[in-house]
């Protein structure tokens, strides 16, 4: 499979180890701030968090859903920024519960279980259980370890094969609460390597992974060229609209579009 696209990605290292020309991702990228209603199956189902004091840093959480090769994956990223001092900021992205508990143990912000009761001054109240309540909170164990473990990962994958998209991410931004308005970023065919996917597949599974999605499920009996249009194999094969025509007779010949 032959990658044409603006941007690297983690998995094009495979390239090096051959490539099957009569298969093509044309791997354009594009971004909505808004989620499409088409696209509302991406929408990340858990609560982030923002502004987690921890010492002398500042945390933040924001829940990812990536889309690849018609398989949903539940993720996690996690900021640290100091909130003092110089500038200082990383980000990691989890996509299994123990790695994600782990980490937030060893920052000194723990998960915690999901309370039983809340209390303000000389108030009590239960508190409903997480799924009657459709939030699942990332600093609470239970809603936290259910966001990892989704039971159904392919029950979109129609979507994403009558669109042809491989690729598809769409994150949270952190203190959004699970809800149909929350702000989300959506990107169509973007790259991997920004979420770490890396800790799912390898750079070769992953391109393993692409070119049996491309070649066997998007391209069909008749379309052994998947996901590349006319226009973008002829610039390929280093010809012009001119090609295998007779050439313009006018003074000014004819300019190419695209």
């Amino acid at each position: 499979m032959r990658i044409i696209s603006d941007f690297k990605d983690f998995y094009d290292t495979a390239l090096a180890m051959g490539a099957d020309s009569r298969v093509a991702f044309i791997r354009h990228s594009q971004s909505f701030d808004e989620l499409p209603e088409e696209w509302e199956p991406m929408r990340p189902g858990a609560s982030g968090h923002a502004g987690i004091r921890v010492g002398e840093w500042e945390i933040s959480i924001r829940p990812l859903v990536i889309a690849f090769c018609g398989v949903i994956y539940h993720g996690v990223g996690v900021e640290s920024q100091k909130a003092m001092g110089p500038p200082d900021c990383h980000e990691s992205f989890f996509y299994r519960y123990e790695d994600y508990a782990t980490w937030c143990a060893e920052q000194g912000a723990p998960l915690t279980p999901w309370p039983r009761r809340h209390t303000w001054k000389h108030h009590h109240w239960r508190t409903e259980p997480y799924h009657e309540k459709k939030r699942l909170s990332l600093r609470h164990i239970e809603p936290a370890r259910a966001w990892f473990e989704d039971m159904n990962p392919t029950q979109y994958r129609d979507l994403f094969v009558e669109r042809k998209v491989p690729v598809a991410t769409c994150v949270g931004k952190p203190g959004q609460y699970a809800s149909h308005n929350a702000m989300v970023l959506l990107e169509i065919n973007g790259s991997l390597a920004n979420y770490q996917f890396y800790r799912v597949f390898g750079a070769y599974e992953a391109y393993q992974e692409l070119s049996m999605f491309m070649a066997g499920v998007l391209s069909g009996e008749d379309g052994p060229m998947a996901g590349i249009d006319d226009d973008s194999l002829r610039r390929e094969k280093g010809f012009d609209c001119h090609s295998f025509r007779k050439a313009p007779t006018k003074r000014r010949p004819k300019e190419c579009k695209g």
